[in-house]
C-alpha cells in the first residue's frame, strides 16, 4: 500500500521492491515489538528484585528459543517476517537474524550478569526452606561419606 501510493505521488522508493530489505524490516519489527513487551513488563511499583530476575531469565530463554528456532528457517515467533515470506518467497539467509539475536543475547547477558551472580540468594529468598534443605542434604552426603571412609580404615 505504502508502494503504491509512493508511486502516485511519483516518488518511488526502491527498497520497497527490494525483498531482503523488506525481510530485515519485518524481523525489525517483529523483535522490536518483543523489546516493547520485555519493557513494559519491567515497569511497575511494588515489584521485588525476583520479579525483575525472572522477567530476565524468561526473556533470555526466548532468544536462545528464538535463536535455535532461526537457525532451523522457522520464523514462527516472528509474524511480520512470517508474512513478508509469504508475499515475498522464503528469505533461506535466516542465519543473519539469527546472530542478530545472538548479538542481543550477549547484551542481556553482559547488562545483567549481576542477576546471575546473584542467583543463588534469589532462590533462597523465593523459597529459603527448599534452599535451606538441599544445602543440609549436601552436608549430609558430604558427611556419610567422609563417615564411610573412616569406617572402612
Amino acid at each position: 500500500e505504502i508502494g503504491l501510493f509512493m508511486n502516485e505521488k511519483g516518488k518511488a522508493v526502491a527498497e520497497l521492491d527490494d525483498p531482503d530489505w523488506l525481510h530485515d524490516l519485518a524481523f525489525l519489527v517483529d523483535i522490536t515489538e518483543h523489546l516493547n513487551v520485555h519493557n513494559v513488563n519491567m515497569q511497575g511499583r511494588n515489584k521485588l528484585v525476583t520479579a525483575y530476575y525472572d522477567s530476565i531469565r524468561a526473556f533470555q530463554i526466548k532468544l536462545g528459543l528464538w535463536e535455535m528456532q532461526l537457525s532451523r528457517s522457522n520464523p514462527a515467533h516472528f509474524p511480520s517476517l512470517q508474512s513478508v515470506r509469504a508475499a515475498h518467497g522464503n528469505n533461506d539467509n535466516m542465519n543473519r537474524y539469527k546472530d542478530k539475536i545472538l548479538r542481543l543475547k550477549s547484551e542481556f547477558q553482559n547488562r545483567f550478569q549481576v542477576f546471575t551472580q546473584l542467583k543463588k540468594e534469589f532462590s533462597l529468598f523465593c523459597s529459603p526452606f527448599a534452599s535451606a534443605q538441599h544445602q543440609m542434604c549436601r552436608r549430609n552426603h558430604k558427611w556419610n561419606k567422609l563417615n564411610f571412609r573412616v569406617t572402612r580404615l
